[in-house]
């Protein structure tokens, strides 16, 4: 009698130890544990949110692979950032529930893609007297202008002088920088030309033609309003 007593106590200790170690795992859950709809959110380049339907009887965890989406939980919102980029981008959206009696996990995950918002090249500055126009006197000086883009871009610098209007040297002036990476495309370029004309000694007007253009795929983007052309003016020594 004693003999079983000890074998029930054995058996019952086994029982306890092979409860304790079994894992926990994580599965596809199908529609009668999680339903989650719609499974692809097509989102616009500009900031927005869009409702996801989740329908189970488990409380439910939602995150996201990418920093520019968060869960709105009280409005049941996919929030999506703006997208600076002319790029598409995509993320998950991942809603996992957890089954504590059988301590298993559920999850279901859609995809978001977010288009972009296109190419967009930008060339301002204050000392344009009229569009695209700057003049220098003949003292020179030094301007600027402001590019503001989601493409690599570079510029050519042709010169011309009011003598016969031939082409000339452009060691009258410099421009820096003469190009601009874009190293990530969510950053885009944002940054200030220097335009430094030295002082005309001669008798002649001169002038400088800067014709700037965005870069996509490794191709010039030309046309508009991907190209610009500024024209530089210089007035002449008189005297």
């Amino acid at each position: 009698m004693k003999r079983l007593h000890i074998l029930y106590i054995f058996i019952v200790l086994l029982s306890f130890a092979s409860c304790s170690e079994s894992p926990s795992y994580s599965v596809e859950g199908d529609d009668r544990t999680l339903s989650v709809s719609p499974a692809t959110i097509n989102a616009s380049a500009s900031d927005n949110s869009y409702e996801l339907s989740i329908d189970t009887q488990y409380p439910y965890v939602v995150t996201t692979d990418v920093d520019w989406m968060s869960w709105n939980g009280g409005m049941r919102h996919i929030v999506v950032d703006d997208n600076p980029s002319f790029k598409e981008r995509t993320g998950y959206v991942t809603v996992t529930v957890r089954d504590y009696e059988f301590d298993v996990e559920y999850s279901k995950k859609v995809k978001v893609v977010q288009a972009g918002q296109g190419a967009y090249f930008r060339v301002t500055s204050s000392s344009f007297v009229e569009d695209y126009y700057m003049q220098f006197t003949k003292n020179g000086g030094t301007q600027s202008i402001v590019i503001d883009t989601n493409l690599p871009w570079e510029s050519d610098l042709l010169c011309i002088s009011g003598e016969d209007g031939s082409t000339t040297s452009d060691d009258w002036i410099s421009i820096s920088p003469r190009s601009g990476s874009v190293q990530n495309p969510a950053e885009p370029y944002s940054g200030s030309v220097m335009i430094k004309v030295s002082r005309n000694e001669t008798a002649f007007t001169r002038s400088a033609i800067l014709t700037i253009w965005g870069i996509e795929n490794g191709q010039q983007f030309w046309g508009n309003p991907h190209t610009v052309v500024v024209t530089i003016y210089q007035d002449a020594d008189w005297n």
